[in-house]
């Protein structure tokens, strides 16, 4: 039963988490928008990948909700290293932006 309550318990975390990142993601478009001709296709396929990032944080998510507690570690293992990508790639993204 304790695995329950931690995995409800790092669902919300996570999604608080998610949801400023998300804020970020959408500030970032008008920035992607806003650059220079010549990185702005560079950046518009870089932001693509994030949002697929971000899709695929959400789908672990929700894997990681409906599994039972015999595979938590094991999703949210997986999960954990999609939130690192998406991380990585949004920093990618916003440094190049600057």
């Amino acid at each position: 039963m304790e695995a329950k309550i931690d995995k409800r318990a790092y669902l919300k975390k996570l999604s608080a988490q998610l949801r400023r990142k998300e804020a970020e993601i959408d500030n970032l478009q008008a920035r992607v928008d806003a650059a220079k001709d010549d990185i702005r296709q560079d950046l518009l396929r870089e932001y693509s990948e994030l949002r697929m990032k971000r899709e695929t944080v959400r789908s672990k998510m929700v894997q990681l909700q409906e599994s039972g507690d015999e595979i938590w570690d094991d999703v949210r293992d997986g999960l954990e290293k999609s939130w690192q990508d998406l991380r990585e790639t949004f920093s990618t993204v916003y440094s190049k932006i600057g």
